[in-house]
C-alpha cells in the first residue's frame, strides 16, 4: 500500500505543477505517466482505478485497489478494498522575480517554440499574477551571432564608428591561461567594442545582428509580441547569450539597464534564466577554440566548455536558476547542458511542441508557486 500512496504523491506533485500552465488532459496524463512509472507493482496491493482530478488550488490523484490479507485470510476474507489518496496544493511564492529568456533563433528552432506560445504567456502572466506586477521583470535575448545592446548605450564602448547598429563584440578576458572568459563586469570597468565583420585567415566572415536586447520590463504583452515577431538570423554564440543574461540580472549592472533598482541583490528577488537551444553552430569554427571535431554546424568543445564556464559563475550566486531547453540537435550538446543547468529538475529535452508546453509548465509551476503535500 505505501508503493501506491508514494506513487501517487508524486504524480500529484508532479501534476500540480503544470496546473493552469496547460490543459487538463495534458496534467492528467502527465500525473497517470508520473504514478504508472513510479508504482512498483507486487503481490500484496493491486491498482484497478486510477483517476485525476484537478481542483482550484490543486491537484487530487486517488487511486483504488485490493490488499491481499494475511491474518484475515484465515476466516475468509482473503482481500479488501483500499483507497489511496494524495493531494498537492500550491501557495503564491510571492517573491519579487528576474527573468531572462534565451531564445536560439536560428532557422532550426523556429517552428517548434513558435507552437508553444500560447504556453509561454501563461507562463509569465501566472508569474505576474503571483509576483505582482511591480515585482515582475522580464528580459528577452535573441540568442544570434551577436548581441544588441541598443545605440541609446554607446558609452558603453571604446569607440563608436558611423552607422553603428547597437551589436558588440563579445568582450572575452583572458583569465587563468584562459583567453576567452566572459564575465560581469561593468562598462566602467571593461568597455566593450562594437561590432564589425571579422577577419580569419586572410577572409572577412559576415557575423548577424539580431534585434536589440528588450527588457527588463513590466510590460508583458511587449516580451510576447517580440517573440511572436522573432524571424531566424545567424548562427548562434552561446556563451555570449548566457553572458548577457548574466549582465541582465547581476546586481554590478544596477541601473544600467534604465530600472533604477533594477537587478536587485543576490537572495533579495529570484533570479531566473530560461536558456533554449539546439546546439547547432558554425560560429565557433572562427571564434573560441576555433574548431569543429564534431563536424560542420555541430559546435566545438571549447565553445560547449565556455558556456558551462559562464553558467557555473551565474549559479556560484544565492538564488540564481538556470533552466536549460535542449532542443533536439547537434548530437554532443547533451551532457554540456546538463552540466549548464541548475539540476537535473532543470533540465529538459525538447522534441516536440508538446515537450515544450511541458518543460515551461515544470518552470512555471516551480516559479511562481510553493507546492505541499496536503494529504
Amino acid at each position: 500500500m505505501q508503493a501506491a500512496a508514494d506513487a501517487a504523491a508524486l504524480a500529484a506533485t508532479k501534476a500540480m505543477m503544470l496546473e493552469e500552465l496547460s490543459r487538463p488532459a495534458e496534467v492528467k496524463k502527465v500525473a497517470k505517466n508520473y504514478f504508472n512509472a513510479n508504482y512498483k507493482k507486487n503481490n500484496i496491493m493491486k491498482v484497478n482505478k486510477m483517476k485525476v482530478k484537478i481542483k482550484k488550488n490543486g491537484v487530487r490523484v486517488i487511486a483504488k485497489g485490493r490488499y491481499k490479507t494475511l491474518i484475515l485470510g484465515l476466516i475468509g476474507i482473503k482481500k479488501m478494498p483500499v483507497t489511496v489518496v494524495a493531494e498537492a496544493a500550491a501557495t503564491a511564492s510571492g517573491e519579487p522575480t528576474e527573468l531572462v529568456f534565451v531564445l536560439d533563433t536560428t532557422a532550426s528552432m523556429a517552428a517548434v517554440w513558435h507552437a508553444s506560445i500560447g504556453t509561454f504567456d501563461r507562463m509569465l502572466r501566472r508569474l505576474q499574477s503571483h509576483s505582482g506586477n511591480k515585482d515582475l521583470y522580464v528580459s528577452f535575448i535573441e540568442l544570434s551571432d551577436r548581441a544588441n545592446v541598443g545605440t541609446g548605450n554607446a558609452g558603453w564602448l571604446n569607440s563608436v564608428p558611423a552607422g553603428w547598429n547597437g551589436c558588440v563584440q563579445p568582450r572575452e578576458e583572458n583569465i587563468g591561461g584562459i583567453p576567452w572568459v566572459l564575465t560581469d563586469k561593468t562598462p566602467s570597468q571593461l568597455k566593450f567594442s562594437p561590432t564589425v565583420n571579422v577577419l580569419h585567415n586572410g577572409w572577412t566572415y559576415h557575423v548577424f545582428c539580431p534585434k536589440k536586447i528588450v527588457g527588463p520590463t513590466n510590460n508583458i504583452n511587449l516580451i510576447l509580441n517580440t517573440l511572436r515577431a522573432v524571424r531566424p538570423v545567424g548562427t548562434g554564440r552561446f556563451d555570449e547569450g548566457m553572458a548577457w543574461a548574466w549582465r541582465l540580472i547581476s546586481p554590478k549592472w544596477r541601473g544600467l539597464w534604465g530600472v533604477p533598482k533594477y537587478p536587485a541583490d543576490y537572495g533579495k528577488a529570484r533570479k531566473i534564466i530560461v536558456f533554449a537551444t539546439d546546439g547547432h553552430t558554425v560560429i565557433y569554427e572562427f571564434e573560441v577554440d576555433r574548431q569543429y571535431p564534431w563536424g560542420r554546424n555541430n559546435a566545438s568543445p571549447g565553445g560547449y566548455e565556455n558556456l558551462v564556464r559562464v553558467c557555473n559563475q551565474i549559479k556560484s550566486n544565492k538564488n540564481t536558476e538556470i533552466y536549460f531547453l535542449h532542443f533536439t540537435g547537434a548530437p554532443n550538446l547533451e551532457p554540456y547542458a546538463k552540466a549548464c543547468a541548475s539540476s537535473k529538475d532543470h533540465y529538459f529535452r525538447i522534441y516536440t511542441p508538446m515537450d515544450v508546453n511541458l518543460a515551461i509548465g515544470k518552470i512555471g509551476g516551480g516559479t511562481t508557486t510553493k507546492l505541499r503535500l496536503v494529504r
